[in-house]
């Protein structure tokens, strides 16, 4: 598809694994990988992007570990434009978490996005991979239960957290696996209020199943991204019981789940591209936080999501929102809740400072 191109825009839970290696189970789209190049911009509106044009065009080999909602800042960036206003010509590889890292380290690829975890395991061994930004500063999961289970629960979905959790007691929720991030911060939950880890029945169901599941009667509800996991709510037999997306559940919002990393071979040799890729993203994390046009909006659904329900999509990409909402920068205390979730699982912990995991200095001085 060519994209018209109209006017450019330019600590308890810490402990208990809330994040683990990886980030939640991922919501829709998920191709083989592909390879594609930044799109003529489709935006209304003025630039948004205040760093002069460079003169000189790079291009940029970009490693993501999902085409779904959770990499959503980079989707934009593409639709809007932005990485052209930056003269950067992007080639995107989607591959798995493991392989992004891999292609990274060998300079397959320049940029990527991986989970914290693999650069806490790699940082304490000793390799060169260096954090430069995170995507999003929170799981962003979400809690569906069908309509049954919440007559079932006896309590209300406007109730408190506290109550929302202790009505879970008793109910078989689909996971995408039994160790997965979600499956141990809704058994952290129940601990922290009073109840059993094993309170809640927990179910592995393939992540493609979990709505068909729920929908038959199989499961009560299950713990996923948006947009599946609205899909309930959407279409009238379920609803969103906690949504970790919105912050609902403090302890959810802080500690990095996505960082983009590259070597520091690269970084040395490439800090003007480095900060270009950056200033693109800091411009769709703007967009993102202001809703975005909806000339963008259906670029990135045409692009990506093309077999998605056009309601569907726009809740997902609604709910989704907040976890960009704070842009590029990790906090420190965000960096250590991350950190003791990892070390509290790892066979070989890591002892690691928020400088020897992050370098931000681009990430900073591309901030507008």
């Amino acid at each position: 598809m060519t994209i018209p191109k109209p006017r450019r825009v330019g600590a308890f839970l810490a402990a208990t694994a809330l994040l683990v290696l990886a980030a939640c189970g991922s919501d829709s789209a998920k191709p083989a990988a592909t390879t594609t190049t930044a799109a003529p911009a489709a935006t209304d509106g003025p630039a948004t992007s205040t760093t002069a044009k460079p003169v000189q065009p790079v291009t940029i080999h970009f490693g993501a570990s999902t085409a779904s909602l959770a990499a959503l800042p980079w989707m934009v960036a593409i639709a809007s434009g932005t990485f052209e206003d930056e003269r950067i010509v992007l080639k995107t590889d989607v591959l798995a978490g493991a392989l992004t890292m891999t292609a990274v380290q060998g300079g397959a690829v320049d940029i990527g996005q991986v989970s914290i975890g693999e650069v806490f395991a790699l940082k304490a061994a000793g390799q060169d991979i260096t954090a430069i930004g995170i995507i999003g500063d929170r799981i962003p999961s979400i809690i569906t239960l069908s309509n049954d289970a919440i007559k079932k629960s006896g309590v209300s979905p406007k109730a408190s957290v506290a109550d929302r959790v202790k009505g879970l007691k008793g109910l078989t929720l689909g996971v995408t696996s039994l160790t997965a991030t979600t499956t141990r911060l809704v058994q952290a939950m129940l601990v922290e209020n009073g109840l059993a880890a094993d309170a809640v029945n927990f179910q592995a169901v393939p992540q493609a199943g979990l709505v068909n599941a729920m929908r038959a009667g199989q499961i009560d509800g299950f713990t996923l991204s948006p947009p599946d996991s609205l899909v309930p709510s959407i279409e009238g037999f379920g609803g969103v019981w906690i949504n970790f997306a919105a912050g609902e559940y403090p302890p959810t919002v802080g500690p990095p789940v996505q960082v983009l990393v590259t070597t520091g071979r690269y970084l040395k040799a490439n800090p003007d591209a480095v900060r270009r890729f950056l200033s693109a993203l800091w411009s769709a994390n703007t967009l993102i936080a202001g809703g975005t046009t909806p000339t963008v909006r259906n670029a990135v659904a045409a692009k990506w999501f093309p077999d998605m329900k056009a309601d569907v999509f726009n809740a997902g990409y609604t709910a989704m929102q907040p976890v960009y909402s704070t842009g590029l920068l990790p906090t420190e205390a965000g960096f250590k809740s991350a950190l003791d979730t990892y070390n509290a699982t790892a066979k070989d912990k890591a002892t690691l400072t928020f400088l020897d995991v992050f370098d931000l200095t681009l990430a900073k001085a591309s901030r507008h």
